[in-house]
């Protein structure tokens, strides 16, 4: 629920998502898993048995070392929509994209208590789309973000797996002296929550510790995971691309070990926003953070020290 918040408040905007309900399962078609081929129609109903996790798929990226089987998350489709250990009946089996990418599966029909579910469906032991109008599992960013790192170490930076379990499992590492593109989701067609739009949520950890390390459920007194000192956000709409920075409320007095800066990429930036400190500077920043719009090009955050 805390999560929904966040992703809905970084950049606040309003929703819009056309989502199509499970279709009926067919019978299954046996197939050997390791020799499936893909014809470039998007992911096959009904072909990919539930203890198969699908990484030839484009853009799918298999997170071992969660403990899911490579998935970023398994939700029971019990009303309850607790955590489930395996993708077996009746279970939505969310996963990661790479980054720049965005997964297209989640199920129409969300929990009225406001927590979200996202993913692949196992029935009858065989995977299906929950969106019937996305035909890949993973699309392409709406707009041209990302992250330059001039750090003399990695920068871990972990994407809210929403809507689904809505941990920050989704990794993307920012190697020293490179970069790594965010994906910018085009919220008026993109999953919504509380009829409101959401953007693209990105936990941000201090330097020097892995991905896998970093991109994992932490504990009061941690400063990585859901306890990394500050918040990323970024989607499209209204014409424009917005992305913003700001504290994670669950831990707003830590700080990360570096200087963050938004710069334009061949756009334009509404005004500055920079983080030094331990303190937003900009036009419109606050104490809590500071959001740009970038119209006519790309725009891209700035790790520095």
């Amino acid at each position: 629920m805390l999560f929904s918040k966040l992703l809905v408040s970084a950049i606040s905007l309003v929703p819009l998502a056309s989502a199509i309900p499970v279709g009926n399962v067919q019978g299954h078609r046996h197939h050997n898993q390791s020799t499936i081929k893909r014809d470039g129609g998007g992911f096959p109903d009904g072909v990919y048995d539930c203890s198969h996790f699908p990484e030839d798929q484009d853009g799918v990226v298999k997170l071992d070392y969660l403990g899911f089987g490579g998935w970023s998350g398994v939700q029971k489709n019990d009303g309850k929509f607790g955590t489930a250990s395996t993708c077996e009946d009746n279970t939505y089996c969310s996963y990661a994209c790479k980054p720049g990418m965005s997964k297209t599966q989640w199920p129409s029909n969300q929990p009225s208590n406001g927590e979200s579910v996202g993913g692949l469906y196992c029935k009858n032991g065989k995977l299906y789309k929950t969106q019937k109008n996305s035909n890949n599992l993973c699309e392409n960013s709406h707009g041209n973000a990302y992250v330059k790192n001039t750090l003399g170490s990695n920068v871990a930076i972990c994407r809210t797996d929403y809507p689904g379990t809505e941990n920050m499992n989704v990794p993307t590492d920012i190697g020293s002296g490179s970069q790594q593109p965010l994906s910018v989701v085009d919220e008026d067609n993109y999953y919504n929550w509380g009829n409101k739009k959401t953007s693209a949520q990105y936990y941000v950890n201090k330097s020097g510790k892995s991905a896998q390390d970093a991109c994992v459920w932490g504990n009061q007194g941690d400063d990585y995971g859901n306890w990394a000192p500050l918040n990323f956000g970024s989607g499209y709409t209204d014409g424009k691309m917005w992305l913003s920075m700001s504290k994670n409320p669950l831990n707003s007095q830590a700080n990360v070990d570096y200087k963050i800066t938004i710069k334009a990429d061949g756009g334009t930036l509404s005004h500055d926003c920079k983080y030094e400190n331990g303190s937003f500077h900009g036009s419109g920043a606050s104490s809590d953070g500071c959001t740009v719009s970038v119209t006519g090009g790309g725009a891209y955050f700035e790790l520095y020290n």
